[in-house]
Order: C-alpha cells, then sequence, then structure tokens
C-alpha cells in the first residue's frame, strides 16, 4: 500500500491545468475518471480499462510516420496515461499485477516524454524494489559470460594505448587534434568492473525490465529488425551457443531507465573537456549483447569515450579525411559506409584500398577515445557489454 501511495503522489494535482489543446481531449477524460475513481463513483477496474484505451490509442498514434516527427504533447499524453494505468493495475489487484505494471511502465519511459512531477523511471525503482528476482536469475550460471583467451592478436597500424592520461595531456595530444586513443587503468573502480561479468547479477537489477532490442547482422542489414523484450528473456535467447540469431542492446540509454546499474559506473573525467563556452552533458549508452554483435563502419557526431567492461571489441577505425574512400551512404545512414570493411568487395568499392586503416582491441577495463566523425567498424569478440559518453 506504501508503494501505491507514493506512486500516486507522481500524479500531480493540478496536471490537468498543465494541459493545451495538443494534448488533446481523451486525457483530460481520463484524468476526470481519475478524480472520480479517487471519490469512489467509479471501480479500479473502470479506470483500467479507461486507461487501456488511451494508452492503445496513443500507441497507434505515436507509431505513424517517423518517431523525430512525434509531438512532445502526444509522448506527454502517453506518460500519464501509463502512470494512471499502473495505478488501476495495483488498485484492481489483479494476478501478475507488479510485472504488468512494471511493462507498462518501462513502456511509458520509452515511448513518453516527461510531463510535471511524472516520473516513470521513479515508478520504475519503486516497483522493482518489490518484485521477487528468483525467477528471474535461475536459468543462469555465474561466469556465463566468457572471455576468449586471444589477448594477443596482429593488428594493423593499431591505436597508440595510455595508462591514465592526465586531462592536460589527453586535451593537448587527443581531444583537440581528433586523435584516437586507448585510455588504460581509467575504470578499474568501477564497481560493474567486478559486477556485470556475472549475468546473474544484470538479472538481479533489470531482468524484468523492458528494453529494445536489434535483431539480425546489424542496423544496416536487411535482416535488421527490433522488438522489445525483457532483459531476462532476450538473455536467456541470446547469450548461449546454440542461438539461431544475434541479439544487441545497442546504443540505449539503459541507465536513465535504470537507475540501478548507473550506480555501478562513473563518468570519466575527460568528459569535462569542451571546446564550447558551455558544453553539454553526456549521453550514457549502454551496448550489451552476445560474441558476434557487430556496428557496421560509421561516425558519430560527437566525442565518444567506448569504455569495456565485460569481453572484448575489435575496432576498425578510420579518420574523417578517408570519408571519400568509405562510400557513405545515401539518405538517413549517411554516417554509415557501404563497405562490409572484414570482406570488402573491392569491384564494387575500388577507391576503398586508399583508406588508411587502424586497429584497436579493447579489453575489459579499457577505453576507447573515438573523435567526432572518426570512422570506426565494432565487432564483439566475446559476450560484451560496452558503456559509451558522447559528449560535445
Amino acid at each position: 500500500m506504501d508503494r501505491l501511495v507514493e506512486i500516486e503522489s507522481l500524479l500531480a494535482r493540478d496536471i490537468a491545468g498543465s494541459l493545451t489543446p495538443d494534448h488533446g481531449v481523451e486525457i483530460r477524460f481520463l484524468l476526470e475518471t481519475y478524480e472520480k475513481f479517487k471519490r469512489g463513483e467509479v471501480t479500479a477496474t473502470d479506470l483500467l480499462f479507461e486507461s487501456k484505451v488511451v494508452t492503445d490509442r496513443t500507441w497507434e498514434l505515436l507509431n505513424v510516420g517517423r518517431w523525430v516527427d512525434v509531438p512532445v504533447a502526444r509522448r506527454q499524453v502517453y506518460a500519464v496515461a501509463s502512470l494512471i494505468h499502473v495505478i488501476a493495475l495495483l488498485r484492481d489487484d489483479q494476478e501478475n499485477a507488479l510485472r504488468k505494471s512494471l511493462e507498462v511502465t518501462d513502456l511509458g519511459i520509452l515511448l513518453g516524454h516527461p510531463f510535471g512531477d511524472v516520473c516513470l523511471t521513479k515508478v520504475a525503482e519503486i516497483l522493482s524494489a518489490h518484485m521477487s528476482v528468483s525467477d528471474a536469475v535461475q536459468k543462469v550460471e555465474k561466469s556465463e559470460v566468457r572471455e576468449t583467451q586471444r589477448k594477443k592478436m596482429k593488428l594493423t597500424n593499431e591505436i597508440d594505448a595510455c595508462s591514465k592520461p592526465s586531462l592536460e595531456f589527453f586535451y593537448v595530444n587527443h581531444f583537440t587534434k581528433k586523435e584516437p586513443l586507448k585510455l588504460t587503468d581509467c575504470i578499474d573502480h568501477w564497481p560493474a568492473m567486478k559486477l556485470w561479468s556475472d549475468l546473474r547479477y544484470i538479472k538481479s537489477k533489470a531482468g524484468h525490465r523492458t528494453v529494445p532490442i536489434e535483431i539480425g547482422k546489424h542496423y544496416a542489414d536487411s535482416s535488421y529488425r527490433q522488438k522489445l523484450m525483457k532483459i531476462s528473456d532476450f538473455i536467456d535467447q541470446f547469450f548461449k551457443e546454440d542461438a539461431a540469431d544475434i541479439g544487441y542492446l545497442a546504443q540505449h540509454q539503459l541507465f536513465d531507465q535504470i537507475p540501478e546499474l548507473k550506480k555501478d559506473i562513473v563518468q570519466p573525467d575527460y568528459c569535462v573537456l569542451s571546446e564550447k563556452d558551455e558544453p553539454s552533458e553526456a549521453d550514457i549508452n549502454a551496448w550489451f549483447g552476445p560474441k558476434g554483435t557487430v556496428s557496421p563502419l560509421h561516425f558519430d557526431p560527437k566525442h565518444n569515450l567506448l569504455c569495456q567492461v565485460v569481453g572484448t571489441k575489435k575496432i576498425i577505425m578510420y579518420p574523417e579525411s578517408d570519408s571519400p574512400f568509405l562510400y557513405p551512404r545515401e539518405g538517413m545512414l549517411s554516417n554509415t559506409s557501404q563497405v562490409d570493411v572484414e570482406s570488402p568487395d573491392l569491384t564494387a568499392y575500388p577507391e576503398f584500398e586508399r583508406a588508411e586503416r587502424r586497429e584497436c582491441l579493447l579489453n575489459p577495463g579499457e577505453m576507447l577515445y573515438i573523435p567526432p566523425k572518426y570512422w570506426h567498424h565494432v565487432r564483439a569478440l566475446d559476450n560484451s557489454f560496452s558503456v559509451s559518453f558522447w559528449w560535445d
């Protein structure tokens, strides 16, 4: 009951007064139904029905057209409706109400947008604290994340490495010059370095949470598709030797969604460096998947520190100046090369031979600085968990 009171407190009394015509009439009607429920004029079952109608309808609208064009107001409606849906589920005392509520909350986090005091991340924390994790971890044996012994591999034009470089050294020799660098001995103190190699721990902290999983060879391949899955199901299905396909939790702001895992990492001091008067906050993304996941050759617009926590990755890199030889795609994937750098078709892409290839083997506890617009291809040689920090 205490958790319900805490969750209900997140729905501000004056939220209706903050609505605009862009939010539509359905959310107003739902808020009125919620007020009637609090006065005892309608049942929790009635509220559950109405909230599901609004979330389902808004879900349909969110999936029309391009995601970048979805109005913020529509996403705010989805967030508010999701919170009321959760309250109704818990008040209706349905079977598996906690599990269903967490699923609804995660969808609200992924698709919704903050509005007033509505904080679905806080709701998820409250719900997770009351859920049993025994069913999520029982199938996973300790040390299921195994690292292949290949620490010595012949590399082409290997990226320089430096142990705990000073901020000044890093800024002068790499940040301002847009020069890659492997940094060692910088994240050994992260709790994640000891905890994340055990999949039982990941399941205990996040097994019930719903996240977007990329399935297929990679995001530029015709086989690529996305699916919303619970992390426990993702691990069970894809972290096994005979998995039929490759699944990847890639470029996802997992730590905003699940703050319990964010406590296991610390933002590197290098992220404070900037060429701007007012540097932006770093975007923190998770990259979690089995051996064999691939990010095709591409570049990102921001400075990037790729921190390897579990497993080893091989990175193939090319400077921005080689862009004419890398055959960028057209349209939305213009930051991605057409060339398969692991097996290039030189008949189709003859100029590719002129590009200056550089390589890096990124082991657990190491970070790779990838400058803006520096091309990079990434392959996981083991089951892997990485964290990237992107900043201007």
